[in-house]
């Protein structure tokens, strides 16, 4: 799915702006007082599950908005999610590292567990709420039918994959590592510099996570070994933290957000019904009756349905085994009962 990009003046909306140092207060500002020389936060939402919820494609368009708002825009990833399929994670990653070179990206925690962690890590600035957490990234694949835990290959694949996606933020291989298994301790050296060496064994002066144990960061830990830039409660406290003394605040990217996630749960409750309705009209279709005609355009029609909405939210079409193949496969099926007597 893909949305229509509005026009650069439509699609600004700014809700708070203004902060300037020394300021608490925020003012509401019209799209006439946008300054394209100000700094620009465009707080995008990574919510709910990965891979329905928080998915590429819309990451994309948030981002390419982001962008169309100037060179002084900032796009804040704003995790709240407790993670989801693992397919989507690279696709994620890419998409982030894609844009970084074009705009500043960085990820602020409020929750962000298991593939949205995975997705996180490659925001090479990562800030926390106070009551933020990161981590807890066991592995598990969707099969069509259920999820399952990864192991053997498939664990390798999957830790291979987070090797290059944390090089990708800067970080040290061995935190997302801890973050996925348990069969080590993960232990640190802080020098005077606050400069961290992490070690895959408990060799250093401070336990970072002890062997047996999967590694979640809070807050106040992720600031302890150097993985946090630094903790904010506020869009305010944010804003400080990434250097600007005054910015603006868009809220289109978390338009697009909205509108996606409102697509994949109507996708959620009406791809099952559609299912449903097309096997009993399909049932029954067929032959040159009065009935067997109408459930016959019965099935039809609710067959279209569900090639509309795998192309508006395939990746609940695809949890629910509704895929290109099958769907020519229906087709077909529909065309033979159409020419039975």
């Amino acid at each position: 799915m893909r949305f229509k990009r509005s026009t650069w003046a439509s699609a600004l909306v700014l809700a708070v702006t203004a902060v300037l140092s020394g300021t608490d207060d925020a003012a509401p500002v019209s799209d006439d007082d946008f300054n394209s020389d100000v700094a620009t936060l465009v707080f995008i939402p990574m919510e709910g599950t990965v891979g329905t919820y928080m998915n590429s494609l819309p990451l994309r368009e948030s981002l390419e908005e982001a962008e169309s708002l100037g060179d002084h825009a900032v796009a804040v990833l704003v995790f709240n999610s407790g993670g989801g399929m693992l397919s989507e994670i690279q696709e994620m990653s890419d998409v982030i590292e894609e844009h970084k070179g074009e705009i500043r990206i960085v990820a602020w925690i409020e929750s962000a567990i298991g593939a949205a962690a995975m997705t996180a890590i490659t925001c090479e600035e990562i800030y926390f709420m106070p009551e933020g957490h990161f981590g807890g990234c066991t592995g598990f694949y969707w099969n069509g039918c259920s999820y399952r835990i990864v192991s053997r290959e498939e664990l390798e694949q999957v830790l291979f994959m987070m090797e290059r996606i944390s090089e990708r933020g800067g970080y040290d291989p061995l935190i997302m590592r801890k973050m996925q298994v348990n069969w080590f301790a993960l232990s640190a050296d802080i020098d005077a510099d606050s400069v961290v060496q992490f070690h895959p064994d408990d060799s250093g002066e401070h336990i970072v996570n002890p062997d047996g144990e999967i590694l979640t960061f809070n807050s106040q830990t992720a600031m302890r070994f150097g993985f946090a830039k630094g903790i904010a409660a506020t869009e305010e406290e944010l804003a400080s933290l990434l250097g600007l003394t005054q910015w603006q605040r868009s809220d289109v990217s978390e338009q697009i957000m909205k509108q996606w996630r409102e697509t994949i749960r109507a996708a959620e409750r009406q791809v099952p019904e559609h299912i449903v309705k097309y096997m009993q009209a399909l049932s029954g279709a067929g032959g040159a009756t009065a009935t067997g005609q109408r459930l016959l355009g019965e099935a039809r029609s609710h067959l279209d349905a569900l090639r509309d909405w795998r192309q508006r939210a395939q990746v609940v079409c695809r949890m629910s085994n509704i895929t290109e193949e099958w769907l020519r496969e229906q087709d077909q099926i529909l065309r033979e009962l159409a020419q039975q007597d």
